[in-house]
């Protein structure tokens, strides 16, 4: 186990590149945190469970890579969204992947990942987002 100080502030500034207010995950998470972080190696005994109806779209690193071996990718590319979405994210996608197939690969799989959890207030939430994903 290692033992290190938690220093906030830096933490805050290095992860979003700014110290300002606002940031939902900050203020509810990092800002009321310890002074202290804890570190080692982690064994999972169960996989949290909301209970919201989206749990089967919670995939462990291990079931990304069976589904995406299932799916023979042979390059994997990945947007993660906080709303629905819109065309200029599903002109990046388009982009992104004819950019992989220029590349040489043969099968690129687009992996979605919405941002659930700490949103802002006036953000679609993850249900209807999900909704339009599976679509």
């Amino acid at each position: 186990i290692q033992i290190y100080k938690h220093h906030k502030e830096e933490r805050i500034a290095r992860t979003w590149g700014t110290t300002a207010s606002g940031l939902p995950y900050v203020e509810k998470v990092i800002a009321p945190a310890g002074n202290w972080l804890i570190g080692g190696d982690l064994e999972v005994l169960e996989p949290i469970k909301y209970n919201d109806g989206l749990d089967h779209y919670r995939l462990s690193p291990q079931e990304l890579r069976k589904e995406f071996d299932k799916r023979e990718a042979d390059a994997v590319f990945a947007f993660q969204l906080r709303n629905p979405v819109h065309n200029g994210h599903a002109l990046l996608m388009n982009d992104t992947r004819k950019r992989l197939l220029d590349m040489g690969y043969k099968n690129p799989i687009l992996l979605l990942h919405p941002l659930g959890g700490f949103t802002k207030e006036d953000d679609v939430p993850l249900d209807v987002r999900m909704e339009q994903h599976s679509k």
